[in-house]
């Protein structure tokens, strides 16, 4: 953490231009004066090492590549602050490690972290750090220095941002871990060095988060659950003592540590008993904390400071003062309630009098509750779990139903919000409800808060609410947003109604009541929108605050999220303001806070999205004009509804760009314009089949209409090269980048093709592209989980970011694959992989850079197959679903019929041996048949996807033998044959082959099977018809018809059922059901999902199976083709060709094949045949003996003739017809070639 400093010598060594110098690991580098005066900038700048700063210089030059548009010094910053970081990241990691598997580590990494531990120099370092109050302005500052000028433009300030904030929280967090393990006999030196800083605080200045950080660590010296374990807790006390004693510069800052130290005293006092501190006034002392507004320091600037619910340790802190307050001192808490109360008396009092000489008192037990909202409020799982725990423990949940004695209303309206913020609602509203005397806005809006909270979390509340008819609240509710209240007042009302809106029958009387109370409508002599547009018009723009529409959008969302939905020409009005009122217009009016704009928009395209995303088109819809129909035509064609959601699009977009700071609220309107923008394009397809069927005269657009059109206003740029700034690896851009790429797959996906188009679109930016897609792949230094049971993802509201990186990396592979199968000569996989696209044999393939970074996604990619080559278990790894598509991608690039697969094969051969390591790895070499299909689990599945692999790796090693074979290498053949044929040394002609003679030894004993027969075998799967569910309260009919409708194609071409849809679908059926017989329903539905998940496991496994077999095929025809080869025994040979013949033959007797699959292994046997006779050709010698050879050949082939399962198959039966002219031809020519007669031969006769 400090720099190495300055050094005379070195300076000199750097000063001399021309010169040589030697870096870190003995790297020359010539000297030239842009790298001196540079190098000379950056170590005055920092006050460090020349040569560590020349280093710097010269690591940002080759870092220029991950980021654009900055000069190398600009990038030697970002280097600067990044090795800090890595630094500190580095203490953090073995902190955490000491804390969570201490008994676990290494005896040497033990003492070594304790060392670290007990280094006063280490942890003071710590101190000075936070107490410098070094910030992002100030780090700034020192970089627009004239002499530095290295403050880049917005771009650059937004990575350094990042860095510093990341710095700063890292530094936060391991000065706390010291606290929490600093040893006994450091403790008065750390302490009291502590306490020293914050004696400094100045009351002038804004609390930092490096004064949090020096608070929080002196809050852990003294929290009660460390004392209670200490052996002399009174030796911490005396220090607290000491330096309350001293002189304070902030008393606020004073009092709150005053008031953490009563606490714990009191806490001690009680719990250890004759271990107990010495005699502490703690009564005196925390009066003495309240009367220093130490409760509302707290609340309003240590819990006010930016993003503090981030800051673990400081909550955890937060946490325990609140609670120890509350169960250890009730009497003072009570106490000051008591004062509360009659300040606010005493204030009502002086208000009605109209006398303002009454101060208005300190409300410190409403700052107490402010407190609370404040710390609780923000929704993390620490929080949500500490706010279960108040429920847990019997003072504080005497604390939580005490509030319910509060009688002056403004304490009641905070009392009601710490409620909601804890999300407290199991009690009986109805004792609390008389307590209110006076009819304030203030507690309407707290209690419909509270409901709000109690109708999202408790199901059983919420139906009270909603049938109770002696509430009637719907209808009342619904009278309401119709008349003269305040438009704030119908914002809370409208998200009351959304949360009652989970259910579908609160849904269903929602829908009702609006409709009977004309919320919205369609004025029948204008044609203009009446109801809540009125309001609109008149009282929220003029106002600039649209809470109303706010609220109703968010009702809006949640009815479209139900199953049933009414007619369309009753939700028509509704539509209408959602999408000519709000986000066609959204971008005209003006706003108080552009914050509720931004919310406004998000909501309003999530409603749209809801409506569409379990919609299937199909004619019928497209018939009857339904309201999704309406919103699907406008989205596919250039109108007002698509220009505005492209706007969102394009100024988010310019602002990532341009590296404008981030904007959270702007951001999340984007996601929600690009995953409509993607459900949008993922339904055209349909809809144009639908449109067609139906003879509808609607008109929608093309898919390069729609996203390859250039802008309005910007000619160079069109609508998927806008959408890919949005591709980033970063964590606040992980949602749009897995919707653009879902975009972009559909656009890979398009006949006529598209690639030529995409590929001109994308080019001027290959390099950007190539770089983001490269750390977008990468499975190094992030988390990534996808495994084969995981279905794509659609909803990502609970889904963590290592499932969606692992979907992303999926979807990219598939939508290469689909480029390479549509068009392999142009197209995105090739610019995506650094290609050269002028001319693809030209291309020089480099997958990693002198740092061993990744320089494409093709590294990524092998990274990924290395790891199923090397990991014992490569299926136990988190994701193990990304192999079969990553070498399904290989064995495109390959492919004979690829522009790349000339490249690939030299690449792959040269660098490391891939595919040879493939076929040698245990994963391919592991034989696992199928044991129950019917029990579906993750063992089955990777049963399953180790077929696929065995049959991708076989094309692969097909491919690679093949083109070695035609080019005269027979080194690498050999290997080839040995692995797969377990040929032993002495098969090997030594005579016939250039290899060297160890290059055929085989590690381990042959077996008694070839590993290629065992793969055949393999190829086949026993599984029992799946019976279909019985069903008593579901139609089996319907049913039936449900999953016709449901069966879709994967991206492996196998019919799948879509269980993620079909499980949609049954839930809205059984969530809309209320009766005795729901137990039974769940039970019938939870079977009809097991049927679909065994469907979909026996057509994967069939599929697996096929290729398996396809990789067999492959493999067989090229020995076939080459044979004989001169590295093997002839005779061995035929032996081989032979088997594969008959387990062939074999095979197609005991398995039943469609005509596609019988014919490839029919083509298969043809060409054994013509091999084994064209052997037989070449071996004049024995005649006799080859005619018996041949005739168990040919009465093999007769039995297949006559197969009753296969005599409608034309080509099975053509190439059946083939192989035995062939077995009659080569003894024809063997006889006239010794001028005999086939009359009378007995070979014929028989």
């Amino acid at each position: 953490m400090e720099n190495k400093p300055k050094n005379a010598t070195q300076r000199a060594n750097i000063s001399n231009v021309g010169k040589e110098v030697t870096l870190s690991h003995d790297q020359k580098l010539i000297i030239n004066e842009a790298l001196k005066n540079e190098a000379i900038i950056l170590s005055d700048l920092y006050d460090l090492n020349e040569i560590e700063a020349l280093e710097l210089i010269v690591t940002g030059e080759l870092q220029l590549r991950n980021f654009r548009m900055l000069t190398r010094g600009l990038v030697a910053v970002i280097c600067y602050f990044d090795t800090h970081r890595f630094y500190l990241q580095i203490l953090k990691m073995l902190l955490i490690l000491k804390s969570s598997d201490e008994d676990n580590i290494p005896t040497k990494l033990k003492d070594f972290i304790n060392n670290l531990i007990a280094d006063q120099h280490l942890f003071n370092k710590l101190i000075n750090i936070q107490a410098s109050k070094t910030n992002i302005r100030a780090e700034f500052d020192k970089l627009l220095l004239p002499n530095v000028k290295g403050l880049g433009g917005p771009h650059h300030q937004a990575i350094l941002r990042d860095i510093i904030e990341d710095i700063e929280k890292t530094c936060f967090e391991v000065l706390c871990m010291m606290a929490l393990n600093c040893p006994q006999e450091n403790q008065s030196n750390i302490l009291n060095n502590l306490l020293g800083v914050l004696r400094r605080t100045n009351p002038d200045s804004e609390f930092s988060v490096s004064q949090l950080a020096i608070w929080t660590a002196v809050m852990i010296f003294i929290n009660p659950i460390r004392l209670k374990n200490a052996l002399n807790p009174n030796s911490v006390f005396d220090i607290f003592k000491n330096q309350l004693e001293q002189q304070w510069e902030n008393l606020c800052v004073k009092g709150t540590v005053m008031f953490a130290f009563a606490v714990s005293v009191k806490v001690v006092q009680r719990v250890t008993g004759a271990r107990g501190p010495k005699s502490y006034n703690e009564t005196k002392l925390i009066e003495q904390a309240i009367q220093n507004m130490a409760i509302q320091f707290m609340q309003a600037f240590i819990v006010g400071v930016t993003n503090f619910s981030n800051y673990s340790f400081s909550v955890d802190v937060m946490d325990s003062l609140i609670k120890n307050f509350i169960c250890y001192l009730p009497e003072k808490l009570q106490e000051i309630f008591n004062l509360s109360e009659e300040e606010a008396e005493l204030l009502a009092l002086e208000e009605l009098r109209k006398d303002s000489s009454y101060a208005k008192g300190h409300q410190h037990f409403k700052a107490f509750l402010d407190l609370i909202i404040s710390v609780y409020t923000p929704n993390t799982p620490q929080i949500r779990e500490y706010c279960e725990f108040f429920m847990q423990h019997d003072q504080l949940r005497n604390f939580v139903f005490q509030g319910r004695s509060i009688s002056e209303p403004a304490h009641f309206i905070k009392y009601l919000e710490t409620l909601a913020t804890l999300s407290l609602g199991s009690f009986n509203m109805a004792t609390t409800h008389q307590q209110i005397r006076h009819v304030e806005l203030a507690g309407m809006f707290a209690w419909l808060n509270l409901a709000e909270v109690i109708a999202r979390q408790d199901p059983e509340s919420r139906r009270l609410m909603d049938e109770n008819r002696q509430w009637n609240c719907v209808e009342v509710i619904s009278g309401m947003l119709t008349s003269a209240f305040p438009l704030a007042l119908k914002g809370a009302l409208y998200r009351f109604l959304a949360a009652l809106a989970i259910d579908e029958h609160a849904a269903l009387r929602i829908w009702d009541a609006f409709f009977r109370e004309r919320v919205s409508f369609i004025q029948p002599q204008t044609g203009k929108l009446d109801g809540i547009q009125r309001e609109l018009e008149e009282k929220e723009c003029p106002a600039k605050l649209y809470d109303c529409t706010h609220g109703f959008l968010i009702l809006m969302k949640e009815l479209f999220s139900k199953k049933n939905i009414p007619q369309s020409n009753q939700i028509e009005p509704y539509l209408k303001y959602i999408t000519n009122s709000c986000l066609c217009q959204f971008a005209m009016r003006s706003y108080e806070n552009g914050r509720q704009m931004w919310e406004m928009v998000t909501v309003a395209l999530d409603s749209l999205y809801e409506l569409l995303r379990r919609f299937y088109v199909t004619a019928t819809t497209v018939q009857n004009q339904t309201s999704r129909i309406h919103v699907l035509t406008q989205l596919l064609n250039d109108s007002s509804l698509f220009r505005s959601l492209t706007q969102v699009i394009i100024e988010t977009a310019d602002r990532i760009e341009d590296g404008s700071p981030r904007n959270e609220f702007r951001e999340n309107s984007a996601l929600s314009a690009i995953r409509l923008l993607w459900i949008a394009i993922s339904h055209r397809s349909s809809m144009a089949d639908a449109i067609r069927n139906a003879d509808s005269n609607i008109i929608i657009s093309s898919l390069d209409a729609i996203l390859l059109s250039p802008l309005p206003d910007r000619n160079a740029t069109n609508y998927i090269t806008l959408l890919m700034a949005f591709v980033e690896e970063s964590d606040f851009l992980l949602n749009h980048t897995f919707y653009v790429i879902k975009i972009l797959r559909e656009l890979c996906c398009q006949r006529p093709s598209l690639q030529s188009r995409l590929v001109q679109a994308f080019l001027p930016h290959q390099q950007i592209l190539k770089d983001r897609f490269a750390q977008l792949t990468s499975i190094a230094n992030r988390d990534v989980a996808i495994s084969p049971l995981d279905v794509s993802l659609l909803d990502l509201e609970e889904c963590d970011s290592a499932s969606i990186r692992g979907d992303i990396i999926r979807q990219i592979v598939e939508l290469m694959i689909d480029s390479l199968e549509i068009d392999s000569k142009q197209n995105v996989a090739f610019l995506l992989l650094g290609f050269n696209m002028t001319n693809i044999q030209a291309t020089r393939v480099i997958t990693e850079d002198s740092f061993g970074e990744g320089t494409s996604c093709l590294h990524s990619f092998l990274q990924i197959i290395e790891a199923f080559i090397t990991a014992e278990n490569p299926f136990d790894l988190p994701y193990s679903a990304l192999f079969e598509p990553t070498l399904r991608l290989l064995l495109k690039l390959v492919s004979f019929n690829s522009t790349s697969s000339n490249i690939m094969l030299r690449y792959l051969r040269s660098s490391n041996d891939l595919i040879y390591r493939l076929v040698t790895c245990p994963a391919f070499k592991n034989i696992d048949p199928v044991q129950n299909i019917d029990d579906v689990n993750v063992d089955v599945s990777y049963n399953i996807l180790r077929r696929a692999i065995q049959g991708i790796i076989l094309h692969l090693v097909a491919l690679e033998v093949s083109t070695m074979l035609k080019s005269g290498h027979i080194s690498e053949p050999e290997r080839f044959y040995a692995t797969l044929l377990f040929i032993k040394e002495h098969a090997i002609e030594n005579g016939n082959t250039s290899a060297n003679e160890n290059s055929m030894i085989i590690e381990e004993q042959p077996k008694d099977v070839a590993l290629l027969w065992d793969l055949l075998e393999n190829s086949k799967a026993e599984a029992a018809s799946i019976a279909p569910p019985v069903l008593e309260k579901f139609d089996p009919k319907k049913i039936d018809d449900l999953l016709k409708y449901c069966l879709r194609t994967s991206t492996l071409g196998v019919e799948q059922m879509d269980v993620e849809y079909i499980h949609f679908l049954l839930n809205m059926e059984i969530n809309s059901i209320i009766n005795e017989d729901i137990n039974l329903i769940r039970s019938e539905g939870k079977e009809i999902m097991l049927y679909c998940t065994k469907y979909n496991s026996r057509r994967l496994l069939e599929a697996a199976c096929v290729q398996l077999l396809s990789g067999w095929i492959s493999m067989i025809n090229v020995i076939s083709f080459f044979a004989p080869v001169n590295f093997i025994d002839k005779e061995i040979q035929k032996h081989f060709l032979r088997d594969a013949l008959y387990l062939l033959l074999k095979y197609a007797r005991d398995v039943d094949m469609n005509p596609e699959n019988l014919s490839a292994v029919s083509n298969s046997i043809f060409r054994l045949v013509r091999a084994i006779c064209g052997m037989v050709k070449r071996q004049e010698a024995n005649l006799d003996l080859r005619k018996v050879e041949l005739s168990y050949i040919l009465s093999t082939l007769l039995e297949c003739l006559v197969l009753p399962g296969y005599s409608k198959c034309v080509a099975f039966k053509m190439d059946i017809y083939g192989s035995i002219l062939c077995v009659f031809a080569w003894p024809i020519y063997l006889k006239r070639k010794k001028q005999s007669t086939v009359n009378g031969d007995p070979f014929f006769t028989s």
